[in-house]
């Protein structure tokens, strides 16, 4: 009986030695992974920091985007504004030389008459020239005749 509990207990100790064997490599399997998830872990957080700053810069970049934007907003605004007033004024000054367009015949026609009356005057006062160099001789030869004639009367 001695021998049957004998050959149990080493038995139930072998069998006590083959489950610490596999709980000691079931503990070095799970310190490997925890160790390889601590060192991932790790590189997550490093990453995480640089990232950190680096999203600090990429947040400070959309915000100098955005100020961009609006800048370049602000100014197409001011752009389209002034186009619109360029257009209104391009309208007023179409509708404006479209009036002086439509005055254009009657200026024609008063420049016509101007230069024929001008002409007229001219042929006129071509003629009064004459009259005028006629009425100059008349006085000439009147103040030549008038010694004479007064000349005569007072005899």
């Amino acid at each position: 009986m001695v021998d049957m509990y004998e050959q149990e207990k080493r038995a139930l100790e072998a069998k006590s030695k083959k489950q610490r064997r596999k709980q000691k490599k079931w503990i070095s399997k799970a310190k490997e992974k925890v160790d390889a998830i601590q060192n991932k872990l790790s590189e997550a957080n490093t990453r995480a920091s640089s990232a950190g700053s680096t999203s600090s810069d990429q947040e400070e970049m959309i915000v100098a985007l955005r100020e961009e934007g609006e800048k370049l907003a602000r100014k197409q605004i001011e752009m389209e504004q002034s186009a619109r007033e360029a257009r209104g004024d391009m309208r007023d000054l179409k509708k404006a030389l479209e009036k002086e367009r439509r005055k254009m015949p009657h200026l024609e026609t008063d420049l016509k008459d101007a230069k024929a009356e001008l002409s007229a005057a001219t042929q006129i006062g071509g003629l009064a020239d004459e009259l005028d160099s006629d009425l100059l001789v008349a006085r000439q030869e009147r103040e030549k005749t008038r010694p004479l004639y007064w000349g005569l009367r007072l005899n």
